[in-house]
């Protein structure tokens, strides 16, 4: 296992564990109108899409820059579409509480989104 997927694998499951404890503690606190029951489910999917593209980046970083920088704005598009897919199935099954939908898609994505730039750049600059 290289470093760069040991980094990622521990800064990963901090994140998600926190998002967990997040979900389960502080959720229940916030108005009914915001509260997602199966608001896990919605953070194992996009914490699933992030782990597995962020792993084909890091594949992609040990090669030539054109072939990462291919394989970075293929996983954005694939990650796009992803991500509609994900929020539309939820929109449509849970279509009583879209507010919450949205408040919690969001914030798993910013902080995903967030944890994934910051490693990427951490690698990409050494």
């Amino acid at each position: 296992m290289s470093k760069e997927f040991l980094r990622f694998a521990i800064v990963f499951v901090v994140v998600t564990t926190l998002l967990i404890a997040l979900n389960l503690f502080a959720v229940p606190a916030l108005p009914p109108l915001f509260q997602l029951r199966s608001g896990l489910l919605l953070l194992t999917l996009v914490s699933g899409v992030v782990f597995v593209s962020h792993l084909i980046l890091l594949r992609s970083s040990q090669g030539k820059p054109n072939v990462f920088i291919r394989a970075f704005m293929g996983t954005m598009a694939l990650k796009l579409l992803v991500y509609i897919l994900i929020v539309a199935a939820f929109l449509v099954v849970k279509y009583d509480e879209p507010r919450a939908v949205i408040l919690h898609f969001l914030v798993y994505y910013v902080c995903y989104t967030i944890l994934e730039t910051t490693l990427l750049l951490q690698n990409k600059t050494k």
